[in-house]
């Protein structure tokens, strides 16, 4: 190979690499709660899509204070092959009587660059969400009654 082919090919790897960077989009999650809402140690935030979950326990995440609120802030990658997008708080217990509070993220699958979105309660809640998410399931225990008192969620991408 001569020297103008190397330089072809290399040029060539280099705009690749660039446009395989530049589609990487991040979705960062706030969720809030009221300091006046008690929860215990075993509260979990998950983000799922139709194909997987990551969970994280709300105090192994970046928290911060102010008078009224505290906020939970956790950073994820997105695919862009997913069609569905959610953000679930539940407890982390086989005996949990406690629902799951379900957050849909409408973001398309070619995302782009946003600011933040407004808080949002929950747009639902039920039992086993997040297994229930991936599989698309809609259980019995489905309700539309969020705890108006509950957590709230925005998010941006990046």
């Amino acid at each position: 190979m001569n020297f103008k082919s190397i330089f072809q090919v290399a040029l060539l790897c280099t705009f690749t690499l660039t446009s395989f960077a530049a589609s990487k989009r991040v979705l960062r999650i706030e969720v809030r709660s009221p300091k006046s809402l008690h929860y215990d140690a075993d509260t979990y935030l998950a983000f799922g899509t139709e194909k997987f979950n990551e969970s994280d326990s709300l105090f192994s995440i970046k928290q911060s204070e102010d008078n009224k609120f505290t906020t939970f802030e956790k950073a994820y990658e997105l695919i862009s092959e997913d069609h569905r997008h959610a953000a679930i708080i539940y407890i982390n217990r086989k005996t949990a009587k406690e629902t799951d509070q379900v957050f849909l993220l409408p973001i398309p699958r070619k995302s782009k660059a946003t600011d933040w979105t407004n808080w949002k309660h929950a747009d639902y809640v039920e039992t086993n969400a997040v297994s229930n998410f991936i599989f698309n399931y809609t259980p019995a225990d489905r309700s539309t009654n969020a705890p108006p008192s509950g957590f709230e969620l925005r998010y941006k991408i990046e």
